[in-house]
């Protein structure tokens, strides 16, 4: 029997484990006010994160495609279900080959990299199963293809003269990439083959940047938004390539807070893929290229 493991970053599932999963993350008791602050947004969206139903839905969806061949679950690296837990689950249904699809758009020390170590840990447990592991969408034709889809609808109304696409993934601290962590080259490489297809002005930009005081990358959304204002610009689609799935950084970052912030500016937010049937086909072309 075989296996395959979506693997994300994970969410809090309710209000009162927002401070557990924060700890999780940090390695250390966040402040209370840190906590409050972020209750108060998970509140905006009404009380949690979708996360883990969209993430079921796109499991779903993938074992519609694989078959009954294959066992498909999901699994967080820092909350429940923990990855320890489901791939002990799937061994004592009888998986004996097991893949792991990480969740994330680009490789990054800080998503792929840490599953990639836990996942690690598991190959010493369990010596017996073979563990595999394929991150990366950033190169897959279904994955960008699927994004072509959706601008292509959203800027219908819109015109080049007085519009602008941004593309956004999550910010890291620029020493990351500085030590080779392969995020930006990914998200700037999966930007062009995007937006080349458009004769729209078109920027990247990074958002959800941590409070940390060290040099974070750049530019940042809020400053491209700026910019393009003194410029004219009067409508902006922000694409969030970055993510996969809607959660936190795209319904409280980007369509609350910084809708808020450019009150004046029409700002057309793209949804994540969430469960597109192009994202599930490149997800099964990710576990076909595994199987060999």
């Amino acid at each position: 029997m075989k296996a395959v493991v979506l693997v994300a970053f994970g969410c809090p599932d309710c209000l009162e484990n927002i401070g557990p999963f924060m700890e999780r993350i940090m390695g250390r008791t966040p402040p209370p006010a840190l906590i409050a602050a972020v209750r108060s947004r998970y509140e905006k969206i009404g009380g949690k994160s979708p996360l883990t139903e969209i993430t079921s839905q796109q499991a779903r969806a993938l074992k519609t495609l694989l078959g009954s061949e294959f066992l498909v679950d999901f699994a967080y690296q820092y909350w429940r279900p923990e990855i320890p837990e489901v791939v002990f689950n799937l061994v004592q249904k009888g998986a004996k080959t097991i893949y792991f699809l990480p969740m994330s758009a680009f490789n990054s020390q800080v998503s792929t990299g840490a599953y990639q170590k836990t996942i690690k840990n598991l190959e010493e447990k369990f010596p017996e199963i073979k563990f595999y592991f394929k991150g990366g969408l950033a190169e897959e034709p279904y994955f960008i293809e699927a994004h072509r889809q959706l601008l292509t609808t959203a800027l219908q109304p819109f015109s080049p003269k007085n519009t602008g696409i941004i593309f956004t993934a999550h910010n890291l601290p620029k020493k990351a990439i500085e030590q080779g962590d392969p995020y930006f080259a990914e998200f700037l490489k999966t930007v062009e083959a995007i937006a080349r297809t458009f004769p729209f002005p078109w920027r990247y930009a990074f958002q959800s940047k941590g409070k940390s005081g060290e040099e974070w990358l750049k530019p940042e959304v809020d400053d491209v938004i700026i910019s393009w204002q003194n410029q004219g610009v009067e409508n902006i689609i922000i694409n969030p390539i970055g993510f996969v799935a809607d959660h936190i950084e795209t319904l409280y970052d980007l369509d609350i807070e910084l809708k808020e912030k450019f009150s004046t500016v029409n700002i057309v937010r793209l949804p994540a893929l969430n469960d597109h049937p192009l994202l599930i086909k490149a997800l099964h072309q990710l576990v076909q290229k595994m199987e060999g």
